[in-house]
């Protein structure tokens, strides 16, 4: 897959300008208003904002970027290098990250503004003797360093007995050409270095290092397929940060715009989309969920590099994901000795804790557990016996089986996939409608079927040559059925005729990059190559023109909710590299 990465550019204002391992990111805000907290009030206006992803940082915004004086005709633009700022007059402003925590800046013809319109508690900033200045964002819990290498900073902060009511910084160019500053990040002491590489050197580097990560997945020939792949792999490389705090390694966060955290389900589709080119970041993708790992074998829902979320589960997506990795590649034994304990306690989790009434089928207490926040198979009420857990569990409990065959542990392994049949037929005793020919779910205090029609049901195709054929044939009928999930973009999570579709109704309708690529692996796995690539061509295509929101709108293809979602971005990548492969074999036959 080797190719000369070309050059792309994108709007910054709805994919966030950043660099791999990078807490800071430029953007417009994804919401105008804060809905909550002592800002809720207060307006945030549109524009480029300089914004932390740290977890502590609530909300994003630090400073607003205005191009000084203001021409009215600003226009953005932005490479994985650079981002630019114009005023239509010949002003241009140009911003490069020179490290993961130091933002270089360019003034040519026109000045620039940080602003900060809106006070909050605690915020300053301190004037020191060498012409830097510190700023202290109390609220964003975040300290910067501002530095002129060339041209002149000046501030208007009026000071209010503990903090300025406002802040505005102008960097501002000198009369004999450019003016170019320095914006850091730091921790507890910032100390200004006076040696810093040019602003082409930065440039350079960071084109250099775009290129060496774009040349790492598929060039398509097709122009709007490759405008796809290099905005996906753009994303992906984007929305790494850290290793800070609880991000032991770095972590491919599923998006610095909105959806700032690490979710230890999504995170597998990541692992995919960088496995095997990228065997060390894929694994760290991996295990940095198992890293924090409870002493009952679960892990968190979610976390940031500062605070780790357990208040719900997260699909045990883990084994099916290490069972694909090592179809391409093993990983070397003392990782598999490492993983098997891990897995082992992650599976048995589900027994020991999300089987209330031990009749052997793990439940979801709540829709976030299956990672399906709101499905309608939930309007029924906490507790349901969901068709997907048990599913993710055979295949769990086979990986389990392998990593123990492979180990020497051969009494594990035996145990292992019996106890991966017994589930199975359990799943089928009770989840199994014989006359809807179909899987269903069920409240667990009493048996009820749960409504709607939701394709959370036909979640157990992922378990492909596992299943009965009688079985894999009625789901994979189902499944492509035109106007039922099946639409031109992709599967809808809720039919189409179902009363509790709703257009942008999150897990009710709209369509999701991971569970189409579940379904369409295990359709591969039970023989239906041609039905699973029939799904995956439409899914490529839209998002050839829609990009990699969060989810999309089944019926037009729209982007809906968090623009730049890494999971969507991998999963195009997994589902274009396949593609690429099949028509690269077609062609030496």
């Amino acid at each position: 897959m080797q190719s000369q990465a070309p050059t792309f550019q994108f709007d910054p204002r709805r994919i966030s300008f950043s660099s791999p391992g990078s807490f800071l990111a430029i953007a417009e805000p994804p919401y105008r208003f804060h809905t909550q907290g002592p800002l809720k009030d207060l307006p945030i206006r549109s524009g480029l904002f300089l914004r932390s992803v740290h977890g502590r940082s609530n909300p994003p915004e630090i400073f607003r970027l205005a191009l000084f004086p203001d021409t009215g005709t600003e226009t953005v633009s932005a490479t994985p290098d650079t981002l630019r700022m114009e005023n239509g007059r010949g002003g241009l402003v140009e911003i490069c990250f020179e490290t993961v925590t130091r933002l270089r800046i360019r003034c040519t013809g026109t000045g620039l503004q940080l602003v900060r319109e809106e006070w909050r508690p605690f915020d300053h900033i301190v004037p020191r003797r060498d012409g830097t200045w510190e700023i202290n964002s109390y609220q964003n819990r975040i300290n910067l360093g501002v530095q002129a290498l060339r041209g002149e900073i000046r501030v208007d902060a009026p000071w209010e007995r503990v903090r300025c009511t406002s802040m505005t910084v102008d960097l501002l160019c000198p009369e004999d050409g450019p003016g170019e500053f320095l914006i850091e990040e730091f921790d507890r002491v910032w100390t200004p270095e006076n040696e810093h590489p040019t602003f082409e050197d930065c440039q350079a580097t960071q084109q250099k290092a775009w290129q060496t990560w774009r040349a790492l997945f598929p060039v398509p020939a097709e122009p709007t397929m490759n405008a796809a792949a290099d905005l996906a792999a753009y994303l992906n490389a984007s929305c790494i940060a850290g290793p800070s705090g609880h991000l032991l390694r770095p972590a491919m966060l599923m998006s610095k715009y909105k959806m700032r955290n690490y979710w230890t389900w999504d995170h597998c589709f990541n692992v995919l989309a960088h496995w095997p080119a990228q065997p060390e970041l894929a694994l760290d993708q991996l295990l940095l969920a198992f890293d924090h790992q409870s002493p009952e074998g679960g892990m968190p829902c979610s976390l940031n590099d500062e605070t780790l979320f357990w208040h719900n589960a997260k699909p045990p997506v883990h084994g099916w994901t290490l069972t694909r990795m090592r179809k391409q590649l093993d990983l070397p034994r003392e990782v598999l000795a490492d993983l098997y304990p891990k897995l082992c306690a992650w599976t048995d989790w589900w027994f020991k804790h999300r089987d209330d009434d031990k009749d052997g089928l793990p439940q979801a207490d709540h829709g976030n557990d299956t990672g399906w926040d709101n499905a309608s198979v939930f309007h029924c009420g906490p507790g349901v016996n969901t068709p997907d857990i048990p599913a993710y569990l055979v295949l769990q409990m086979h990986s389990c089986a392998d990593l123990a065959r492979d180990l020497g542990h051969t009494e594990e392994s035996e145990s292992w996939r019996a106890r991966a049949v017994t589930l199975l037929m359990r799943m089928i005793e009770v989840l199994w409608d014989t006359e809807r020919n179909q899987f269903i779910s069920r409240k667990v205090i009493d048996g009820t079927v749960a409504p709607g029609d939701s394709l959370i049901n036909f979640m157990p195709m992922v378990l492909g040559e596992h299943l009965p054929v009688d079985m894999a044939k009625a789901m994979v009928a189902a499944i492509m059925e035109e106007g039922r999930f099946l639409t031109p973009h992709g599967l809808a999570t809720e039919s189409l005729d179902s009363p509790y579709y709703a257009a942008e109704g999150y897990w009710r309708g709209p369509i999701w990059a991971p569970v189409l690529l579940l379904i369409v692996d295990g359709m591969k796995s039970a023989g239906f190559a041609e039905e699973a690539r029939e799904i995956s061509r439409r899914f490529l295509q839209l998002c050839a023109r829609s990009g990699f929101p969060e989810n999309f709108q089944a019926e037009t293809g729209a982007s809906l909710r968090d623009p730049t979602y890494t999971w969507t971005a991998s999963v195009f990548l997994v589902l274009l590299a396949e593609e690429m492969r099949r028509a690269a074999s077609l062609e030496c036959v």
